[in-house]
C-alpha cells in the first residue's frame, strides 16, 4: 500500500486546481459534481512522452468522453487506454473506487 500511496503523491502535479469563475475551481482530470457524481479519469499512453506533453493529456476533454471521435483523437495522440475511478464518501472520509477501463 505504501508504494501505491507514493505513486499517487508523485502524480499530484498532473492534477492542478484551476479557477473556472470568480467563486469556483476545478481539478484537472475530474468530472462531475457532488459526492455521487465525481470521477477522475487518466490516460495510459504508448511510447515515451515529455513531462509537459503528459501533463497536457490529463486536461483533454476527450478523456471524459466515450464517443468514437474522442477515442480516435486520443489514439492519434498515442493514448492506448483510458481509466476512470469514482470518488466516493464513506462516513467522514473520501476514497476512490477501483479503476475501470472506459
Amino acid at each position: 500500500m505504501r508504494g501505491a500511496n507514493l505513486l499517487a503523491i508523485a502524480a499530484l502535479p498532473f492534477f492542478p486546481v484551476v479557477p473556472t469563475s470568480s467563486t469556483t475551481v476545478a481539478t484537472t482530470g475530474f468530472a462531475g459534481r457532488g459526492s455521487r457524481d465525481t470521477f477522475v479519469t487518466w490516460p495510459i499512453w504508448t511510447g515515451w512522452l515529455a513531462l509537459d506533453a503528459a501533463r497536457s493529456l490529463f486536461g483533454l476533454k476527450e478523456l471524459q468522453g466515450r464517443s468514437e471521435t474522442s477515442i480516435k483523437f486520443l489514439e492519434m495522440l498515442g493514448v492506448a487506454a483510458t481509466y476512470r475511478s469514482q470518488r466516493i464518501t464513506l462516513g467522514k472520509y473520501r476514497n476512490f473506487t477501483p479503476a475501470a477501463a472506459m
